[in-house]
């Protein structure tokens, strides 16, 4: 909460979570699995009723330039993050084989998806079932087979660039669901 309430831009926050949560070894290059977390965090002004505010950051080691990358866009995943309590979601380690990951109010469910692997990201949505209720952050091919300059699609666009779709793939993410919706655009303080 101390972190939350001293860093009010969200590409700042990413970079503190980031660091925070990217461990010792940062500069080895096979780190790119384990110490390079991804963070999303949602504008402070998410679910607010400010036009403009929905912007999500995303934070992570580019495997293009072996600096930090920071991805703004427009999307629904901050919403979906708020409507579920959360100002960041921070993704650390590696799964074992390729993953869906889901983030719902209930809690969070891994489910392995080789039979997934060579989809593209719209076979993969269609399958994990995107729509109004939920976003998907997803990666085709070019993420599983770790090609530097990837990108992960969400909402029929990409996240922006640096690779995240190759640390998609280093992290064996294959999509990052979240479902989450808020119709109440005011912010109480016990989230």
């Amino acid at each position: 909460e101390r972190i939350l309430e001293t860093y009010i831009s969200v590409p700042a926050l990413g970079a503190r979570l980031w660091a925070e949560f990217a461990g010792s070894d940062v500069e080895e290059e096979s780190t790119y699995e384990s110490n390079n977390p991804i963070v999303i965090t949602a504008s402070a002004l998410t679910n607010s009723g400010v036009a403009g505010c929905e912007s999500v950051s995303i934070v992570f080691r580019s495997p293009v330039t072996g600096a930090l990358a920071f991805n703004v866009v427009s999307n629904s995943v901050g919403m979906r993050l708020d409507a579920l309590g959360y100002c960041a979601l921070v993704l650390i380690g590696r799964l074992r084989r390729p993953t869906v990951i889901d983030v719902r109010k209930s809690g969070v469910t891994y489910s392995v998806s080789e039979i997934f692997i060579g989809y593209t990201v719209s076979q993969v949505e269609s399958l994990v079932g995107v729509g109004p209720m939920t976003t998907a952050l997803s990666i085709g091919p070019a993420g599983e087979q770790k090609v530097p300059f990837a990108a992960v699609i969400c909402e029929g666009m990409e996240t922006g660039r640096g690779g995240l779709g190759c640390v998609f793939g280093f992290k064996n993410i294959k999509s990052l669901c979240i479902t989450g919706f808020s119709t109440d655009y005011r912010r109480t303080g016990d989230e």
